[in-house]
């Protein structure tokens, strides 16, 4: 404890940089500029009451400087109490995929771009559209949270993705607990959702692509040889696959079998 033996300005400028000399020794232990930190606290407390709106920011940013931003991860609940409505508290598929469509970039290594230049080393044209699609400054976002970082990483590690580079054609997607974003440079500018049920197994060759899905087969990609079932040669957005010339097997149709058995159809 400091006490002032005199009102004098000296004695009062001796008394602050005692305090300041205290408080760097007491705040040696933890990181960051605890003094500042601490004159940028007492600056906010002497703004006036400002409109409602404005005033809450201001009292948002004093909290989470005296008691840090909240937990996007590991919260403790107390009995009763459930999360919070907001993005980060989603489970992390959903994360993933809400930033994916958002515009995060999820190749933090470049190997994207990387793996299209060993395939196809003089396509530049082909490169640079990969860059715009994947821009660096997209990469930020996963940093925002811990919670965004943790669901890059379980994506990248439980997740699967394929590329294949062919002359200018370059194809691109990534998947993560049935969730599938398609990066074609020649139809996309950026990650874009598949629009189809979710995918639970994808079959992949040089220009198509097949999914297994609860609701059939989809495909996408060149139907140029028949592939998809009918012939086109433009790339085909996902499009549920049909068999017309199979006939529809009807219960009357399937063999009989023993009261209690099941015949596997």
């Amino acid at each position: 404890m400091l006490y002032l033996t005199s009102s004098s300005p000296s004695a009062i400028r001796d008394a602050l940089i005692t305090a300041f000399r205290a408080s760097l020794v007491a705040t040696a232990s933890i990181s960051g500029d605890i003094p500042s930190l601490i004159h940028l606290l007492a600056t906010l407390s002497e703004i006036p009451p400002l409109e409602p709106s404005a005033q809450a920011l201001l009292d948002r940013a004093r909290s989470i400087l005296t008691s840090g931003p909240p937990l996007s991860m590991n919260v403790e609940l107390a009995d009763g109490e459930e999360l919070p409505v907001a993005l980060h508290t989603l489970n992390q598929g959903a994360v993933w995929a809400c930033l994916v469509g958002g515009g995060a970039n999820p190749d933090l290594e470049d190997r994207v771009l990387q793996g299209a230049q060993d395939e196809e080393p003089h396509t530049t044209r082909m490169h640079d559209k990969i860059r715009n699609a994947l821009a660096p400054e997209a990469k930020c976002l996963w940093f925002l949270c811990r919670k965004f970082f943790f669901s890059l990483n379980v994506a990248e590690k439980d997740g699967e993705c394929y590329q294949h580079a062919w002359s200018y054609i370059f194809y691109h997607h990534r998947m993560y607990m049935d969730r599938l974003f398609m990066l074609g440079t020649a139809n996309h500018t950026a990650f874009t959702r598949a629009r189809m049920p979710r995918a639970l197994e994808v079959y992949s060759d040089d220009l198509t692509r097949i999914a297994r899905t609860p609701k059939g087969l989809w495909g996408w990609g060149d139907g140029g040889h028949g592939q998809l079932g009918f012939e086109s040669f433009e790339f085909n957005d996902p499009t549920r696959l049909t068999f017309p010339n199979i006939a529809p097997t009807s219960p009357s149709s399937r063999p009989a079998c023993p009261l209690g058995r099941s015949t596997g159809w």
